[in-house]
């Protein structure tokens, strides 16, 4: 095959789903599955066959989590460059020359300083020691993925180009709902950061759902200016008979495909909870197209805004009034903790008879059920 630098400039590519959900639901009991490619490389042969047979031509080993942070909790860390080798050629055997494979890289699974305890340096040595046992192995493409934290990309991105040189390096970061990452990065500079720092593609993946991510990427992409990744959840996972469910169905990733597509994407997968039914039914909506020319839009949170209907304009309080004008007082009151709330409202009259401007009631404070 063509290398893949060349090929998601030119042709859609269709990538897989998730691997770790997938095993684990697979595999009851399970705490790691990147042992898997040791202790029972069939089944993960398997997923990665599926997700080819269902029409990705990009697939990710499974090597998310094998960096010695993670991997020493369960005892596996002298064994970090055998599992590292053998995901990235368990993911080529599948593969079967019919797909490329990403050696797919995550996040510490630690806090950076001063935050927590890792520093640049130590954080740095990580990432090099994994991009290193992944590379070794000759993957087509670095994937660094799931990063919720720019600093902390920025580190890995540098890690894999001492590391790993040569081989073509897609970042990937995961928003929450208000379309920035976790640590509070928005999307556009973190993209260009991660571009100038040496990525040659950038994305989103994990942590939200098809909607959240289009509604992050709409505004953006047109000025990202490289090729561009999109791997949602299955949206938000749900606690049914002790059992994790993702809700979102093949025909509605399908859909979103469409979009992800008509919106300029170059890869279109996805993440935790989809499956190789999502990436088959994702299928006819990307294999066989060509990257869309990318346009400014608003998000569709924006688009649906403008359509409604618009509100009757009422007077503003007295307290939105003073906002950003005088100095204000608000006071915090604890939710009842029953079905009364006779004292919270007596407790409100009472602030507000000696000026306080607002009261703000607390959402479950103290972590004890209340009203």
């Amino acid at each position: 095959m063509e290398s893949i630098s060349e090929r998601w400039s030119t042709s859609l590519i269709l990538g897989d789903g998730a691997m770790g959900t997938l095993l684990f639901g697979r595999r009851a009991n399970a705490s790691c599955v990147e042992v898997f490619n040791l202790n029972a490389p069939d089944d993960v042969e398997r997923a990665h066959r599926e997700y080819v047979d269902a029409g990705a031509a990009l697939i990710e080993s499974n090597t998310f989590a094998a960096n010695r942070l993670k991997l020493a909790p369960h005892e596996l860390a002298g064994r970090l460059a055998d599992i590292n080798r053998a995901g990235v050629e368990i993911a080529r055997r599948a593969s079967a020359g019919r797909a490329y494979v990403a050696g797919s890289i995550g996040p510490l699974g630690a806090l950076l300083r001063p935050f927590g305890s890792i520093d640049r340096a130590e954080a740095l040595d990580i990432f090099s020691e994994h991009a290193a046992a992944v590379a070794a192995a000759l993957p087509d493409l670095i994937l660094l993925e799931t990063f919720g934290d720019l600093a902390e990309a920025l580190i890995a991105v540098d890690a894999v180009k001492k590391s790993a040189p040569g081989l073509p390096l897609l970042v990937s970061l995961s928003v929450v709902e208000d379309g920035k990452t976790a640590g509070g990065d928005a999307l556009l500079p973190a993209f260009l950061k991660l571009r100038d720092a040496g990525a040659d593609a950038v994305g989103v993946n994990c942590a939200v759902g098809p909607q959240a991510v289009y509604d992050a990427l709409a505004p953006v992409i047109a000025d990202v200016g490289c090729p561009v990744s999109v791997m949602p959840n299955a949206g938000y996972p749900h606690r049914v008979d002790d059992r994790t469910v993702y809700e979102s169905a093949p025909s509605y990733f399908a859909r979103f495909a469409r979009d992800f597509v008509a919106l300029g994407a170059n890869i279109i997968g996805g993440c935790c909870g989809t499956t190789p039914d999502h990436i088959k039914a994702m299928a006819p909506e990307v294999v066989g197209g060509t990257p869309r020319a990318r346009t400014h839009r608003a998000t569709a949170v924006r688009e649906r805004a403008a359509s409604a209907v618009r509100v009757q304009a009422r007077p503003s309080t007295p307290f939105e009034q003073k906002l950003g004008r005088r100095f204000v007082t608000t006071v915090e009151i604890a939710p009842a903790r029953g079905a009364d709330p006779s004292a919270m409202l007596a407790a409100a009259r009472l602030f507000q008879s000696v000026g306080v401007d607002a009261v703000h009631v607390a959402d479950n404070p103290t972590a004890r059920p209340s009203m």
